[in-house]
């Protein structure tokens, strides 16, 4: 091996990162094109947000595709309050207070970066210190800020999604919606697909979903995509990637 080479491999930032080796934000890109550039952070799409916590399939399943669902977040240390982690809040609201001090988060919400992951942190910390009956309609976008979802929840700890019929725990019991609430309220529950979460050993973030003319189970694998994907061709190979007769894999 030459010096130059040796010298090369040797190089590190001040953070001790290899600025040839994956960036450990989990953005995918380099470190030197991503945290460690000299343009500052670029704002690079995160494919898994919420890799290394053992919520992560739930995480997945309540943003992609469940309907109606709360679930409390694993907060870790000592929280101001708790922190009720939602599918879908009044107007889209990244994060809102209710009148009675409880606090929830969105997770079907516009992206504001490239890491959901950040985006639900910046609102998670809105919401242990807004005031009762306050909204945070979208998260802002401070480059500076790079906390991570990561970095508030214990991650060894699973979510227990509560499924619901419908969206009547936006408001607290006996109140009554008005104006824009009573609207977004009566399109949501309009919208809502019959969701029911599969349990069974070794089942995790499985939900069947009944979209009218047809029945899905919707399934978030844990497994790292490429790995999944050979073991789903193996099985379609031997004509195996099904429930049973009359199903088929989408």
């Amino acid at each position: 091996m030459s010096r130059r080479t040796a010298a090369k491999r040797a190089v590190r930032t001040a953070d001790g990162v290899n600025p040839r080796q994956p960036c450990p934000c989990g953005s995918g890109r380099r470190y030197k094109a991503c945290h460690g550039s000299a343009h500052g952070v670029a704002d690079a799409i995160v494919t898994r947000p919420f890799e290394g916590l053992a919520a992560e399939p739930e995480l997945i399943a309540l943003r992609e595709f469940v309907p109606s669902a709360t679930a409390a977040l694993p907060l870790a240390g000592t929280p101001r309050r708790p922190v009720t982690l939602a599918t879908v809040l009044p107007m889209a609201a990244a994060a809102l207070v209710r009148s009675d001090g409880a606090a929830f988060v969105g997770l079907q919400v516009q992206t504001r970066s490239g890491d959901l992951s950040r985006d639900v942190a910046r609102a998670v910390q809105w919401a242990l210190t807004a005031e009762p009956g306050e909204a945070l309609s979208v998260v802002d976008t401070d480059d500076e800020v790079t906390t991570r979802l990561q970095d508030l929840l214990r991650a060894d700890e699973p979510l227990q999604p509560q499924l619901h019929d419908d969206f009547a725990w936006w408001l607290p019991d006996g109140d009554q919606p008005t104006g824009d609430v009573a609207l977004s309220l009566e399109r949501a529950n309009a919208a809502v697909m019959p969701s029911v979460r599969v349990s069974g050993s070794g089942v995790h973030a499985a939900y069947w979903v009944d979209a009218g003319d047809k029945a899905h189970l919707r399934w978030v694998r844990p497994e790292p995509e490429e790995q999944l994907l050979v073991a789903m061709a193996r099985l379609a190979a031997r004509d195996e990637l099904n429930l049973g007769e009359g199903s088929r894999y989408v």
